[in-house]
């Protein structure tokens, strides 16, 4: 993907701004469309012919990306095992575990979670190593504690290959067992595997509490953020100007909090404090938060109607359509499984927000993906359900559609 972007500025300055334009568009798309059998967790993969090559990228791209100095608290709260299976070869080298009698492996060669990069984002980089002499093994199986994460091609017998880890994989402070897999000669799975056991979530300060809208009865605060796994106890903090004393209003062992100290329409400003069973700590940045005026008006028992969807499989791409929405809904989602991977049960894939309320005007009536997306022989399951959102920011969703079948 680096290196297909890359050729695609060099036409942009040379040639056509437009026809650029349309090429990464479709390159865009095209990446969106990869195989719905996982959730794409590994992106920017890049392949390499020798292990100098390997390690000059992987000392030039990582290593001196980081910049402790930026933030001095935080830094590699992480510690990784390497372990092998049973009926492989266990060697000196802590990387070459998992060998079968042709000298075929699988190794995964490092792990990095870093906190401190130029950027001052967190990211998580997998480098592994296969040696496959079986050439209808053609991609290599990548799992998260138990849960397949994505499928990377392979292309000759030796892969050395780099790839970014979506940091949300890792944002709980638990331990993760990181498996690569794939077929040997002998028809036996070959695997390495790692435990990353986790001292501090790999989580922007940012993103730590996820909202704060009013109570159900719109007389108190609900203060919601991410669970951060293994916490002895979230301290609540609160002040009632912007750069003002924060006071500790509670204390708590999961991640809500109710503030009834409120009064409607003036702002308030809150942070949390987490206290892991490690002895690690992390403070979330300050977020505000108000107490919203709420009319009280019948429309807050308005009921959305059951959406109905129906599905066409063509030869190129299938399509989901739901047709014109004519009540108060502004967005529907649709969730799909395939019992596979993240996909066993319903997860959602799409959200739309431009629904067509009449015949006259335009609108999106559905969604189309490439047939490509489609595992063969893999039956898929797809539901939805509309929803619009309250002044006081509550989401009010309608009842769950039919449940629609396609197989691949």
């Amino acid at each position: 993907m680096l290196n297909i972007t890359r050729s695609l500025k060099y036409i942009i300055k040379k040639y056509n701004k437009i026809l650029y334009l349309n090429i990464y568009m479709l390159v865009i798309i095209g990446s969106l469309l990869i195989s719905t059998k996982c959730s794409a967790a590994l992106n920017d993969i890049v392949y390499f012919d020798s292990d100098n090559q390997f390690l000059e990228y992987f000392s030039k791209n990582i290593y001196d990306e980081q910049d402790d100095e930026l933030n001095p608290d935080l830094g590699y709260r992480y510690n990784v095992k390497y372990y092998g299976y049973k009926n492989t070869t266990r060697t000196s080298d802590k990387f070459s575990c998992c060998k079968n009698k042709y000298n075929e492996n699988v190794l995964i060669k490092n792990i990095v979670l870093n906190y401190s990069d130029r950027k001052r984002e967190a990211y998580a980089i997998i480098a592994f190593e296969t040696n496959i002499i079986n050439y209808r093994t053609n991609d290599c199986k990548i799992y998260i504690n138990g849960e397949l994460e994505d499928s990377v091609k392979l292309y000759n017998v030796n892969n050395r290959m780099i790839g970014y880890l979506r940091i949300d994989i890792f944002s709980r402070c638990i331990n993760y067992k990181v498996e690569v897999a794939t077929v040997g000669k002998d028809g036996e799975k070959l695997r390495t595997a790692v435990e990353v056991e986790l001292y501090y979530p790999l989580v922007t300060t940012k993103q730590l509490i996820n909202k704060i809208e009013n109570t159900q009865d719109n007389k108190g605060l609900n203060i919601e953020w991410k669970d951060l796994g293994k916490v002895e106890s979230y301290y609540v903090f609160r002040s009632k100007q912007k750069d003002g004393i924060y006071e500790l209003i509670g204390k708590k062992n999961w991640p809500l909090f109710t503030d009834n100290d409120v009064k409607k329409g003036k702002t308030y400003y809150y942070h949390i404090f987490a206290n892991f069973v490690n002895g690690e700590e992390l403070q979330s940045d300050d977020v505000e938060g108000m107490l919203r005026q709420v009319d009280n008006v019948k429309t807050n028992k308005t009921k959305l109607n059951k959406p109905k969807i129906r599905i066409k499989k063509k030869s190129r791409n299938w399509q989901i359509y739901w047709g014109i929405i004519s009540d108060k809904s502004t967005c529907i989602e649709i969730y799909m499984k395939n019992g596979r991977g993240k996909y066993k049960n319903f997860r959602k894939i799409n959200i739309t927000t431009n629904l067509k309320k009449r015949k006259n005007k335009k609108g999106a009536v559905g969604i189309t993906s490439s047939r490509k997306s489609l595992v063969k022989g893999v039956k898929y399951q797809f539901k939805a359900r509309t929803f619009y959102y309250k002044k006081n920011g509550k989401k009010v969703s309608s009842k769950w559609s039919n449940v629609i079948k396609l197989k691949g």
